[in-house]
């Protein structure tokens, strides 16, 4: 959980340029009787990019994520279509 306040970073300019202002890792987590949540802006602490080949550039996803604090095994089976329905 990132408690220092610690923005992403990375060592090409341009990438450098959309990710310095945006806050890194974990910024909170909560809980209540069911559910864990967890706030994140999904960019890392560490050195992002570069991504030869790839436009795409690396942003604030502001996503939170809710986790059961009694997760329980699913028993609903998936169909078992294989790939010759696709055939």
């Amino acid at each position: 959980m990132n408690v220092t306040g610690v923005h992403a970073h990375s060592n090409d300019p341009q990438i450098n340029s959309y990710v310095s202002s945006i806050l890194a890792d974990v910024q909170t987590v909560a809980y209540d009787s069911t559910n864990v949540y967890v706030h994140s802006t999904d960019v890392p602490s560490h050195n992002v990019g570069a991504f030869p080949g790839n436009p795409a550039y690396p942003s604030d996803r502001n996503l939170t994520v809710q986790i059961p604090r009694m997760p329980v095994v699913n028993t609903v089976r998936k169909p078992a279509w294989g790939w010759a329905r696709w055939a």
